[in-house]
């Protein structure tokens, strides 16, 4: 229903029409509410009208506040002699009415906007605070204070009548708003679960009516035995079928306690009326919030069960393995993990196409020099793309659970070199040293997760080098030693574990004390971190995640305007340089070799550029290739066309590649095709459902040449031909090593100089010369700066020519 929440300026017949008829029902209740007093005269337990207006203002909008006014103002000018005051008290009346509904109806809607009212916890509290306990306030407040200053109640008295007013109309607010909120609404499945649920609610009723007679016909206090059957009624009938039975509690205990009746019923009136009133409002407000909750929970099941009926279709007749995935996956149906799986596909499927083309461009014999270095860039800067984007899942991935350790044996040295020789460039254009130290003692080779190792030490001193402007880092590497208790026996001493405590300190600007304890906090940085505009508030939390996963623990020392030091230990246990897996350099593949037969290969993928990138990979060396855009176009081609192994796309429109496959691997002739999945997920569970679906193998996008390659010839067999590797030159001297102030002293100072003139005016043509004469003193040195200068490292090559030259 739209509701309209602006003040009315001009009114139509049917919003006249509707004026009037709330203005008339409005006046019907008030004499009901009245007919419940004790005492004729007396105070009435409850206003219904209040419930009423609040409601009618809610569901039809702002228009409709002239007829509590005029509904309001007819109620108590009825009661009352026609004289001119109660004219204007009445018309006050009614105009405090209406405007405290407006301000309660106004905060609400600022408060949980365009949602249906009542189906959040959150929402009732707004409901019970904004209509059922701040608008009575208001209307009573402005109603006493007006009947005391024009004589009609003595000022004495002024707190009783309030506080009688204000609980009146607050129970009517909590027992009747909601009740005409929520049959204000659809109707039709309320109707349906009664018909359906029609001896349930008939025995409901009869149990109320039973308790009540018990409570108030039969003297016995077990008015309280009526909330369970609100429970009930909330979780079987809903909010139409609660707030109704609240209507009907309420209306038996005021009658009941009307009558002298009842648990509530005491020598006092105001006594008595207060004890009916607490029992209504607590009724109502843990019914209230019960059924609120009921919906939330309804509802997120109601989502889950959308999300989870694609993926329970193809898991029906798992296995025990298949199970353990299944639960995986329904725990990655999370909000979270859904925006992670669709951010992962949607960057990873323009990632493919950009690296794969990259890729085959490579292969091609006719380009140009300076375009093979420009697509090496373009690859390059591919693979780091993938590397950030695989960071920032990282965090959420490590939250939920889905990150385990990977151990493997490595060189640590080398490890810890490869990153110093990283981060040595970045050191050096801002001035500053980068000092690596581990002690002599330090295993050489170990076994944990060296990917995590090095992404914890690239966090840490990528920080510290990006927070530091003079002075240096300095990492320091050395074996804690772990003392051996007496119940431990020899043998489990000599395992050859080792705890490896890391140092990285930097003379930074350091870190106050008050903003160490949210460090590891995700998306939160110092003050410093927002001054520098940079990073995203995530590398030290999954760093101490990471830490974590290998035993260990990460902690921060610091001094404002002088250093910070991070340290963490890890435990690792040394191994044989024979355990060691040697790295072999990968060949490109040229052609097939002969004497094969011809293979037949489908590609399947919604999306042309995949296809092509596949199609420009294969059909140089021979395939025989198909395509298809959709599931129902690769079963169409496989029937009549049989192809050896199908490359499937998971995710396509008209039929998936989970169905595809399923449909295939059903029929005999299936069994013979080889089925590997390509998808962009980065969920490992999803693997196990797409193997679960009857695909052979699983490969994610963005994918390398190699890759595809080695599916081909581990499932089919093709066999290939490989381009002859080039050796490199092992001989060949680091440029850092040999471009120093020590070899360049050895020149000619003429030559410096004339070296100095021609890089600052970029003189490629007197460079080239200059080099070339260099190199009959020292060559390595001359391929040195030569290396540098086409890396346009000029700075580095001038400052360092200053350097000899003074």
């Amino acid at each position: 229903m739209n509701r309209i929440y602006k003040l009315p300026t001009a009114l139509d017949r049917k919003t006249i029409l509707q004026i009037v008829l709330l203005a008339i029902i409005y006046f019907g209740v008030s004499k009901i509410s009245l007919s419940l007093a004790y005492l004729p005269g007396a105070a009435t337990p409850i206003w219904i009208g209040s419930g009423l207006g609040f409601a009618a203002i809610w569901s039809l909008g702002y228009p409709l506040l002239p007829g509590i006014f005029l509904g309001q103002f007819i109620s108590n000018i009825s009661t009352q002699e026609l004289t001119p005051t109660s004219i204007l008290l009445s018309f006050i009346f009614g105009i405090a009415d209406a405007l405290s509904q407006l301000l309660a109806v106004y905060l609400i809607n600022r408060s949980i906007r365009d949602r249906h009212l009542l189906d959040r916890a959150q929402d009732v509290f707004s409901f019970v605070l904004f209509a059922a306990l701040l608008a009575p306030a208001l209307h009573a407040t402005i109603c006493v204070t007006t009947m005391c200053l024009l004589g009609k109640a003595p000022w004495t008295i002024y707190g009783v009548i309030w506080w009688t007013w204000w609980t009146g109309e607050a129970i009517g607010t909590l027992v009747f708003g909601p009740v005409l909120l929520a049959w204000s609404r659809e109707l039709q499945p309320i109707k349906l679960l009664f018909k359906q649920r029609f001896v349930e609610a008939a025995l409901l009723l009869f149990l109320v009516i039973i308790i009540s007679q018990i409570s108030f016909g039969g003297g016995y206090p077990v008015v309280y035995m009526l909330i369970p059957l609100l429970v009930w009624s909330a979780f079987r009938f809903g909010q139409q079928g609660s707030t109704l039975l609240i209507v009907i509690v309420s209306v038996i205990s005021m009658v009941g306690t009307a009558k002298g009746l009842g648990p509530f019923v005491r020598p006092s009136l105001n006594e008595s009326l207060l004890l009916l009133q607490s029992f209504m409002s607590v009724v109502a407000i843990t019914t209230l919030i019960l059924s609120a909750v009921i919906t939330e929970n309804t509802e997120a099941e109601a989502r889950l069960k959308r999300a989870n009926e694609e993926l329970e279709s193809r898991v029906e007749e798992r296995t025990a393995e298949l199970a353990h995935a299944k639960e995986k996956a329904e725990v990655a149906n999370s909000a979270k993990s859904e925006f992670l799986a669709n951010m992962s596909h949607e960057l990873r499927s323009p990632l493919n196409a950009i690296m794969g083309f990259s890729q085959i461009m490579t292969r091609s014999q006719t380009l140009p020099r300076e375009h093979q270095e420009s697509v090496g860039i373009i690859s390059r800067s591919g693979e780091h793309l993938l590397t950030l984007i695989n960071n920032v899942l990282d965090l959420s991935k490590i939250e939920a659970g889905k990150t385990s350790l990977n151990p493997k044996n490595f060189d640590l040295h080398r490890l810890l070199d490869d990153i110093h020789d990283m981060f040595q460039m970045k050191a050096e254009e801002k001035g500053l040293q980068l000092l690596l130290e581990y002690d002599r003692n330090l295993p050489h080779y170990v076994r944990t997760d060296d990917v995590k190792l090095r992404q914890v030490l690239i966090n840490l001193i990528n920080n510290a080098l990006k927070f530091t402007q003079e002075g240096g880092v300095s990492v320091r590497v050395s074996v804690l030693e772990t003392p051996v208790h007496s119940q431990q026996t020899a043998a489990a001493a000599d395992t050859n574990s080792y705890t490896i405590h890391f140092e990285i300190e930097d003379s930074g600007s350091g870190i106050a004390p008050e903003e160490i304890g949210n460090l590891f906090e995700a998306f939160t940085q110092t003050e410093t971190g927002k001054q520098a505009q940079e990073g995203t508030g995530l590398g030290l939390p999954i760093s101490r995640q990471l830490v974590h996963l290998m035993g260990g623990d990460i902690t921060v020392k610091s001094q404002v305007g002088q250093c910070t030091i991070f340290l963490f230990n890890i435990q690792v246990n040394e191994v044989e340089a024979s355990d060691i897996a040697t790295h072999q350099p990968s060949r490109r593949v040229i052609a097939l070799e002969p004497n094969q037969p011809k293979y037949r290969i489908l590609i399947v993928d919604d999306k042309p550029l995949n296809r092509q990138l596949l199609i420009k990979l294969l059909s140089p060396l021979g395939f025989e290739l198909q395509e298809a855009s959709n599931g129902q176009e690769a079963v169409d081609i496989w029937e009549r066309w049989e192809p050896n192994l199908i490359w499937m796309d998971m995710r396509m429109p008209v039929m998936d590649g989970y169905t595809a496959t399923q449909t295939i691997k059903s029929q005999t002739k299936g069994q013979a095709t080889a089925i590997i999945a390509l998808t962009a997920s980065v969920l490992e569970e999803e693997k196990a459902v797409v193997l679960s679906a009857g695909c052979d193998d699983f490969l994610r996008k963005p994918f390398r040449e190699e890759e595809i390659f080695n599916g081909m010839n581990k499932h089919i067999g093709v066999k290939y031909v490989y381009e002859e590797l080039t050796p490199k030159n092992t001989d060949k001297i680091q440029t850092r090593e040999v471009l120093t102030t020590e070899a360049l002293a050895e020149i000619p100072r003429n030559l410096l100089a004339q070296l100095q003139e021609a890089v600052m005016y970029s003189d490629s043509e007197l460079i080239a010369a200059v080099v070339k004469k260099i190199a009959t003193y020292n060559e390595p040195l001359a391929e040195a700066i030569a290396t540098s200068l086409h890396k346009f490292e000029y700075e580095k090559v001038l400052n360092l020519i200053a350097a000899t030259i003074a």
